[in-house]
């Protein structure tokens, strides 16, 4: 989680140090956020009726496979690859995140969360 978000930053931040432009930088940003906006539902539902211990290991291996392509981002004339790249592996997490919320939901007893949730109804 903490890698997904330091992508999301670190790409756009790499992009304008390689291109000083800052319609590409918001391009990149658009290309990391589109996917969400529009497959987060959708994914969600495909998810629920799929092995989520096995879409969670498929999701991993081709968001590596999709994030290996901006080794060859080494100038400005590349920079396509860094945004097909970031298109695609944001498109993926959408996959991969409700697998992985329902596991941590599963992982967390009653008897952690119940002691701080009464502290608040207090």
């Amino acid at each position: 989680m903490i890698g997904d978000w330091l992508l999301y930053i670190a790409l756009p931040m790499y992009v304008y140090q390689m291109t000083h432009s800052i319609l590409a930088t918001s391009a990149m940003f658009t290309a990391e956020i589109i996917p969400p906006i529009l497959l987060a539902s959708v994914a969600g539902v495909f998810v629920d009726r799929w092995n989520r211990k096995y879409i969670m290991i498929i999701t991993n291996i081709l968001l590596a496979l999709a994030l290996l392509p901006l080794l060859l981002v080494k100038s400005p004339q590349l920079i396509w690859i860094a945004y097909v790249a970031a298109f695609v592996s944001s498109t993926i997490s959408q996959f991969f995140m409700p697998p992985r919320v329902r596991c941590c939901q599963r992982w967390s007893t009653k008897s952690i969360w119940q002691p701080p949730i009464r502290s608040l109804a207090q």
